[in-house]
């Protein structure tokens, strides 16, 4: 009976069915939304623990080594998933500015050159997940209204960093307020509920994500000597007239009053 009462706390519930969508499957290890989406289920994970760590302070150790579980599995198909990424962005810039060199340049973006995924540790890691989840204890107070109260409180402060942080426009500092923002986005998930503001900070997440994802391009080719220079010329100038207009419309985003 104990067992049953606990499972059927809403947050738990939420994050047991989360795993259970991204269960990961080897014959699809291939798919880069399957990848993807078990990253996602990672990150939710982490986001909910984190957000409701005083409420399982009882089992700090747990709580801990099902974050550290979480962080691991993800940082297992980050490779993979960065690799896809960036391609995909190569390929979008050339289609916005072609270049005549784009085919040698996807070449050190092979995706097959990547390390490839470990699928037997990563089922052991998801299913250690998973048991981590059932073995905790969640107090009463832990509800959907309980939850919505704590995000409530977060927003402000979170909206405030925002504006700072692209008013710097430093790549740091921007993927340091993405994953703030992508973290309470998927905390607010856990409510099952959308409104302004889920609209608003989703937006802004995909813009900072879409300049964290030029930053990595940039990152990894500039520095390179065997990158031409004229297509260095041409990743420098694309790469940065995406990323000022990203810049632009997540200030304008932000700019916008939406309720709580």
């Amino acid at each position: 009976m104990h067992h049953t009462k606990q499972t059927r706390n809403p947050i738990k519930n939420t994050l047991l069915t989360w795993l259970d969508e991204a269960r990961p499957i080897q014959s699809q290890s291939t798919n880069d939304e399957v990848i993807h989406q078990l990253r996602v289920c990672m990150k939710r994970q982490q986001a909910a623990l984190a957000l409701h760590r005083h409420d399982l302070s009882v089992h700090s150790q747990k709580t801990k080594k099902l974050q550290k579980n979480c962080r691991e599995l993800a940082n297992a198909l980050a490779q993979s998933r960065d690799t896809a990424v960036m391609l995909a962005l190569l390929t979008q810039l050339n289609q916005i500015t072609p270049s005549v060199s784009f085919k040698s340049l996807t070449q050190h973006l092979n995706p097959t050159k990547s390390s490839p995924c470990n699928w037997e540790q990563i089922n052991k890691k998801w299913n250690a997940i998973k048991k981590g989840i059932h073995h905790l204890t969640w107090p009463e107070q832990t509800t959907l209204e309980n939850t919505h109260q704590l995000l409530r409180k977060t927003y402000p402060k979170l909206k405030r960093q925002s504006l700072k942080a692209i008013e710097s426009s430093k790549p740091e500092t921007l993927h340091t307020c993405r994953k703030q923002i992508k973290q309470w986005c998927y905390q607010r998930e856990l409510i099952h509920k959308q409104g302004q503001k889920d609209q608003q900070f989703k937006q802004l997440g995909h813009y900072l994500g879409a300049i964290h994802d030029i930053d990595m391009l940039r990152m990894y080719f500039l520095p390179q000597n065997n990158i031409q220079i004229s297509d260095r010329i041409w990743l420098e100038q694309t790469t940065q007239q995406l990323r000022q207009k990203y810049l632009k419309q997540c200030q304008s985003l932000l700019q916008k009053k939406q309720t709580v």
